[in-house]
């Protein structure tokens, strides 16, 4: 993870805002359209310490489930500074996005400048989620 991290920051840093309209819509590296496995009962750090501007995030899970039923799933999009030792302990006031669902789900929601991680839990009984995940940064 820390490699990605640091491949992450670097992109990002090099990548600038862009330019036209300053308006600047990107995948998070690494998150479009990525495929995920996350096991039963486990709690994932997915990909963090993305650095954005104030603007949009979006996230979008394509459920591709291993077992005969749709994937039950908690995600979670949370500052940074938030987290404890890059682990799942984190209260639920201080995410920017945390939402359980059943199969695919998709949303967005405005954020400050600041640096955020992505994580997910499966809440399967048996067979581990598995699912598609894009991430995008629109600012």
């Amino acid at each position: 993870m820390t490699i990605k991290k640091l491949g992450i920051i670097l992109l990002l840093a090099l990548g600038g805002c862009g330019g036209g309209d300053g308006t600047r819509t990107t995948p998070v590296t690494g998150f479009a359209n990525d495929s995920v496995q996350v096991g039963v009962g486990t709690c994932a750090f997915l990909v963090g310490l993305v650095a954005v501007s104030a603007g949009t995030m979006s996230f979008a899970v394509d459920d591709t489930p291993v077992g005969v039923s749709a994937d039950s799933l908690e995600i979670a999009i949370v500052p940074d500074s938030a987290l404890a030792n890059i682990s799942c302990n984190f209260a639920t006031s201080e995410t920017v996005v945390d939402e359980k669902f059943v199969g695919s789900a998709s949303g967005s929601v405005s954020v400050i400048a600041n640096r955020y991680d992505f994580l997910a839990t499966c809440y399967n009984a048996m067979a581990d989620c598995s699912f598609n995940l894009t991430w995008r940064v629109t600012y």
